[in-house]
């Protein structure tokens, strides 16, 4: 099959969508696929790749503070081009809080190919700013209608599934996201002093000064030091350093970590947090779980990961917070999580959602 990805990031942009492109796309090619992915290049260095049958192509695009992801001139061209030229049998599209995906569901459709589109929204009800907010209550009535072109909609969880069939009118394939086959070569390993670690952006709606108040309420509780480890980065980190002194956690900032660095200081972790008010489905969490950590993550989004026997919390209550990550860090690891790994995600959107055109 010719298979076309859509989405603003692909590595080395970091990040929850770069990673499923990423992942989604190697694979694809893997088994025989000829993949074109078409991504946006908006800050740093960020080269067009083509390795077998496996091609990536950037076009400039729009992006201030990281958001919005607005298309160019030069995306519509591309966009346009690839479709005339590489003829794809399946468009899967991703993240419909990128501008790009409306613009490209549009083009897709005066093209005559929205039967051949599929859409992977990663929708978590609204944008993580006050200006993201604003402008999503303008932008959700027009994308309901833009979405109900394509052919099928795929979401990462059943709590994306509700989201989405509530937001948009619109039921979809239920698909959660996997963890790459190097999580199972990696071994959890008990650090010198408890360490409760979060990875990823560091921004308001991910409450990483909340799990800084959390963590420092169950070191005066239990009485020995707690260290809060975090391996990623983001426009709140000097507030979270400056909170975690005033609240005296020593703050373990690895920033953003190559894959092998990232798992081993993942591993290197008595438990993780993440307490983010939106997700579609946290792939740093099944990182987490499937390492063997007991986590401490928010509900609603968190009950995905119930049945792996996390620890899921209401976290506008700190002390219900507070007492779930004292029982992750003192009681006997009981994590069941054997999450499935993306060559099985892959398989089955092939049976699921590709093969059915």
């Amino acid at each position: 099959m010719r298979i076309l990805l859509v989405g603003h990031a692909y590595p080395p942009y970091a990040g929850g969508l770069s990673h499923v492109l990423y992942n989604t796309s190697i694979r694809l090619a893997a088994m025989g696929h000829d993949v074109t992915v078409l991504g946006l290049k908006y800050g740093g260095y960020a080269p067009d790749i083509s390795v077998g049958r496996l091609r990536v192509i950037r076009a400039p695009g729009v992006a201030p503070r990281e958001s919005y992801f607005a298309p160019t001139p030069q995306f519509i061209t591309k966009f346009l081009d690839l479709v005339r030229r590489f003829d794809p049998d399946v468009v899967h599209m991703h993240n419909v809080g990128s501008l790009i995906i409306p613009t490209a569901i549009i083009l897709s459709k005066g093209l005559g190919i929205d039967d051949r589109v599929i859409l992977t929204p990663h929708h978590h009800e609204e944008g993580s700013r006050a200006d993201t907010r604003a402008m999503w209550m303008l932008y959700r009535p027009a994308l309901k209608r833009i979405i109900h072109n394509v052919r099928k909609v795929h979401t990462v969880s059943n709590f994306e599934r509700a989201l989405v069939l509530r937001d948009f009118g619109i039921d979809s394939v239920v698909i959660p996201n996997g963890v790459a086959e190097d999580v199972y070569e990696v071994s959890r390993e008990d650090p010198d002093e408890l360490t409760v670690t979060y990875a990823g952006r560091v921004e308001g709606y991910k409450r990483v000064d909340l799990a800084v108040r959390v963590v420092a309420q169950v070191q005066r509780i239990l009485g020995v030091k707690v260290r809060f480890k975090i391996i990623g980065d983001g426009p709140m980190m000097d507030r979270v350093r400056g909170l975690a002194k005033a609240c005296g956690i020593e703050l373990m900032h690895m920033g953003f970590l190559p894959r092998r660095e990232y798992l081993r200081e993942l591993a290197r972790s008595s438990a993780f947090i993440n307490l983010s008010r939106y997700e579609a489905f946290s792939i740093v969490t099944a990182e987490a779980l499937a390492l063997g950590l007991p986590v401490v993550i928010a509900k609603p989004w968190g009950r995905i990961f119930e049945n792996y026997r996390a620890y899921v919390v209401d976290a506008e209550d700190i002390n219900e917070v507070v007492k779930a990550l004292i029982k992750a860090l003192t009681e006997p690891i009981n994590v069941s999580a054997k999450i499935p790994t993306w060559t099985e995600v892959v398989m089955e959107y092939m049976r699921k959602l590709y093969n059915s055109h």
